[in-house]
């Protein structure tokens, strides 16, 4: 979001100023890494060279690595096996410190590629995942910094241009009193705001969970007690962004029953300016009118029609699904009664869905 924000002159504050990505030594190397690429005479610098051989981590003291690189800038070639620079380092230091030397030295090469296809290939020279894992004080704080690395590659898949990604990185950034302000949901506890916008509602974010950090049940509930604070401190709005293509809506998303909610708003606000109060098509008719009641703000109410048997779908069909938007069936198969359809929705990519489950309504027929 940072970048985001940074690329789009959007000015901003955070809460925390050690949370300024740009701070961040990993994100420093990761720019000197892509910089080496159009500059190589910095291959005699050990002041450049020194970011990019202490991150990501090699686990060598500093002072060895210090005197190392100094070397490397001086003679410009790897040390001799018996070079008394090596000897406090183990076997696996000083195979992971010549591949990165070999590393630098191959960046100049590479000039011509672009900035996520760079940034990528560096990511996997320097094992930058496992690493950044192995460092961490915690597994989710290594799963933090991992996600760290793919939103950068976004970024610059984005820009597309290496010096302009370096330009962005390095761009000298502090808090703006008048800026977005940017918190973390623990952080915001207890806090409210006129608006506010939750991003990155995806499945693995929110809840956060990986292949490694499987999602419990115990951890789903403090997931989803977390959300609830994130979406409860609006006072007047409320934005709930996902990435959309290959990360899916978080479940939270259904669960909160966010598009009722924004139907009914519109509604509430229509009638404030003076209209006649109109049907509303809900997913959860019920827990609207529970909402309403409180409110004593009654509106007409009809349930999104959820069609359960497959004569009720054909390919072409054009539907609208309460979290992924609109999209068109493109195969209906399976038991009559539970039919399964694929739809190709037109922000969030093709999903297969079991029809009478899914908050569907139907747009036109194929």
């Amino acid at each position: 979001m940072q970048l985001a924000l940074l690329r789009e002159g959007i000015p901003f504050r955070l809460a925390r100023e050690d949370r300024f990505v740009f701070r961040l030594p990993l994100v420093e190397a990761l720019a000197g890494y892509l910089s080496l690429a159009l500059s190589p005479e910095q291959l005699r610098d050990p002041g450049a060279l020194m970011p990019m051989f202490a991150q990501p981590t090699c686990f060598v003291p500093r002072e060895v690595l210090a005197g190392l690189v100094q070397r490397l800038a001086d003679t410009q070639s790897w040390p001799g096996p018996g070079d008394a620079l090596l000897a406090r380092l183990k076997p696996h230091q000083k195979r992971t410190l010549k591949r990165r030397w070999q590393l630098l030295c191959e960046l100049p090469k590479l000039a011509h590629l672009s900035a996520d296809a760079l940034l990528e290939h560096v990511v996997a020279e320097v094992e930058a995942e496992k690493v950044l894992k192995r460092a961490a004080s915690r597994r989710d704080k290594g799963e933090e910094d991992v996600r760290l690395l793919d939103v950068l590659i976004e970024q610059a898949r984005e820009v597309g241009d290496i010096a302009t990604f370096i330009e962005l990185l390095r761009r000298p950034v502090q808090n703006r009193d008048e800026g977005v302000l940017i918190n973390t949901v623990h952080g915001a506890k207890g806090l409210e705001w006129p608006l506010v916008m939750v991003g990155a509602v995806n499945e693995e974010d929110f809840p956060h969970y990986s292949r490694d950090n499987p999602l419990s049940p115990e951890r789903l509930e403090e997931e989803r007690r977390l959300y609830y604070v994130a979406i409860t401190r609006a006072i007047e709005r409320l934005v709930i962004l996902h990435d959309g293509g290959d990360h899916r809506p978080s479940r939270f998303i259904q669960e909160s029953a966010c598009r009722d909610a924004s139907a009914v708003a519109r509604a509430l606000y229509r009638c404030a300016d003076g209209a006649d109060p109109e049907e509303v098509k809900v997913a959860e008719p019920a827990l609207v009118k529970r909402y309403l009641d409180a409110l004593g703000q009654p509106l007409p109410l009809k349930a999104l029609e959820r069609a359960p048997g497959n004569g009720h779908y054909q390919v072409g069909e054009r539907i609208r699904h309460g979290v992924f938007g609109d999209g068109e069936v493109a195969l209906v198969e399976g038991d009559p009664a539970n039919p399964v359809i694929e739809v190709r929705f037109d922000r969030a990519g093709k999903r297969r869905l079991i029809a009478h489950r899914a908050p569907i309504e139907r747009l036109s027929s194929a």
